[in-house]
């Protein structure tokens, strides 16, 4: 290695940023020159060029001196590319997540004259033999904004046409994105790197200017801004407002960047516990567990609300992995987007209301199944699934085989979560979204009897989507209990134009039908049971009513695809749902007709926008 030579002003490299949440910016308002004095007295590590040798003259890298109200840098033939690192850089320290941004309020036209923001390894060893980092950078001579990742001393680089003056530049885990925007409100991503090898280590994220030539290239620079995010700590669950469940106390409110980690062994719930406040939340596990936030008491609101720091950032909430929910009502205070990672899934249980719009990005899935939302601006669908399934009062399991990771996801509160035999399968063609497809052998069962289920003489609905492969004449949709009389509930077919719904010695087998179930196309199928009068439907209408009594479910033998003394089912099955009481007819139409539900669940007077690709 070099001897270090020239000019570095560094800090102390254990010193980084992200033992808790924060937000640092930087106006470059106060006069400071960073050639001189180095980085002290500001919110800067450290500041060098020539760091291993090199042919970099400075010329200025100042801030309110060269030029009011910015940074400036100035210099000749220095390079950031592949092993060469002479090039200037002004940087924090950085351990984990961060979100950077930088305004370029001027580039002087000269040959190679590149500028932007990096995050570069410090250690040259830590990720390999050479140089290690990701940069998004500006490049005016050739009108072009792009995306540069060394890795070894060899650099890959992406670009784009066309120059936009705010640059940003993140890391989520091992992935480090780069973007551009107009405004600093809208951003377009230029590309995005997989670092294995930076992932978990300490950064040093900033500015960087470089000419790859004697010829003199000035940038200025204003409005920086750095954040790192706040993360749960505890594992199992809690109260939101208790400061030990958190990394660096409670959330500030306005602005915060809170991130749920991989740290579940088992689902949790957090508590909200009165109204709360954040700018930005995100969810990240690396196995099924899920997090769900739910009201606590007293009950409240959580508000989105980042209109902080410099560039106007809109609220974000972000699916990296996993399936999550937020089971209260959700405030905007500006626009919000709602990225979801492929073969993620975040649900909203309850309402959105306040001003701005709804932008759905990433290619995983949004549900909607909570109460009509009033927000004021547009919902604009850019990629992904968007699905609007609104969940009557007293649904204690619903099954949507969205998730083709996760088949026994329960959709509910509840999170009944099956599991499954015989190699169930996830089809993408289904009903609606996605299909669980059953091969005549496979079925979905719980280890624990799922919670809310009815039982005993309770009251119940089993609602579902069927479409026949050649099944069994006796082929079961569903069931639970003990095979003794009255002791079980399940509902199967039982031949052509017939449906069976049975609790072991006392069955009601439906016949006549008018329409076929097993004919291969799909049907949708419910029973009611009032305690007294027991209601059949097929495909939204009434097809038989008859008084029966008892019923004593036993909590045992939860099963998906046959019912607990029957054959199995072979086809597709969604949307399987249960409920703790009698559905009316109108809400037996509307959990058909589920697919049709967008109109009734977003904003009154507002339009609904998707992009090519994406689904509603």
């Amino acid at each position: 290695m070099k001897a270090l030579q020239n000019m570095c002003w560094a800090a102390v490299l254990t010193a980084t940023l992200n033992t808790g949440a924060a937000t640092i910016t930087d106006t470059f308002e106060t006069t400071h020159d960073y050639a001189a004095d180095g980085t002290t007295n500001t919110i800067w590590d450290g500041f060098f060029y020539n760091l291993y040798g090199g042919n970099t003259t400075l010329a200025a890298a100042d801030a309110n001196s060269s030029n009011s109200g910015v940074l400036t840098l100035r210099s000749t033939n220095g390079n950031w590319e592949r092993g060469d690192n002479d090039g200037v850089l002004i940087y924090k320290n950085v351990n984990g997540d961060f979100d950077a941004r930088v305004r370029v309020i001027s580039m002087n036209n000269v040959a190679w004259h590149d500028a932007g923001l990096i995050a570069r390894v410090a250690d040259l060893a830590a990720a390999g033999a050479g140089e290690d980092w990701v940069a998004v950078k500006h490049f005016r001579h050739s009108g072009l904004s792009g995306h540069r990742s060394t890795d070894n001393n060899v650099s890959v680089t992406v670009e784009l046409s066309g120059l936009q003056p705010w640059l940003r530049l993140t890391r989520q885990g091992n992935a480090l994105s780069s973007y551009r925007s107009l405004d600093g409100t809208t951003w377009e991503r230029i590309s995005a790197s997989t670092r294995d090898d930076m992932n978990g280590l300490a950064l040093q994220v900033g500015i960087w200017q470089a000419t790859f030539s004697n010829n003199e290239g000035t940038a200025q620079f204003d409005d920086f801004s750095l954040r790192t995010p706040d993360p749960w700590t505890n594992s199992a669950g809690g109260s939101w407002p208790v400061a030990g469940n958190w990394s660096n106390g409670v959330p500030t409110g306005a602005g915060s960047w809170l991130l749920f980690p991989g740290i579940l062994s088992n689902n949790v719930s957090v508590t909200l516990d009165g109204n709360q406040t954040a700018g930005r939340i995100a969810f990240a596990t690396t196995n099924n567990a899920a997090y769900s936030i739910v009201s606590g008491n007293p009950a409240g609101t959580l508000t989105l609300n980042d209109n902080i720091g410099v560039g106007g950032i809109f609220s974000a909430l972000e699916i990296h992995s996993g399936s999550h929910s937020i089971a209260v009502p959700i405030a905007l205070s500006n626009k919000v987007t709602v990225s979801i990672a492929a073969n993620a899934e975040l649900k909203l249980r309850e309402g959105i209301s306040g001003n701005g719009g709804l932008i759905k990005d990433g290619s995983g899935t949004l549900m909607l199944t909570g109460t009509h939302s009033t927000y004021s601006g547009n919902t604009f669908v850019n990629q992904g699934t968007l699905i609007c399934l609104p969940l009557p009062a007293g649904i204690q399991a619903g099954y949507m085989f969205n998730n083709p990771n996760n088949l026994g996801e329960d959709s509910s509160i509840n999170k009944n979560q099956l599991t499954g035999i015989g190699a169930p399968a996830y089809d993408a063609n289904g009903r609606f979204g996605g299909a669980l497809y059953l091969n005549g052998g496979s079925t979905l069962v719980s280890t624990l009897f799922p919670t809310g289920v009815p039982t005993g003489s309770t009251p119940y609905t089993i609602a579902l989507w069927e479409r026949s492969d050649g099944s069994a004449d006796k082929g079961g949709f569903i069931g639970w209990g003990n095979n003794t009389a009255n002791q079980c509930n399940n509902l199967r077919m039982d031949g052509d134009n017939r449906l069976n719904n049975y609790w072991y010695g006392n069955d009601w087998n439906l016949g006549g039908l008018s329409t076929n179930p097993k004919d291969g196309n799909w049907h949708h199928i419910a029973v009611t049971w009032d305690g007294s009068t027991q209601t059949m439907y097929l495909d939204g209408s009434q097809a038989g009513s008859v008084t029966r009594t008892g019923l004593n479910a036993q909590p045992k033998n939860f099963v998906i695809g046959k019912t607990t003394a029957d054959v199995h089912f072979k086809g597709w099955l969604d949307h399987v749902q249960v409920a703790n009481r009698a559905f009316s007819a109108s809400e037996i139409t509307a959990l058909m007709q589920q697919s049709s539900a967008t109109e009734n669940m977003l904003p009154v007077g507002t339009s609904l926008h998707v992009a090519a690709g994406a689904m509603v």
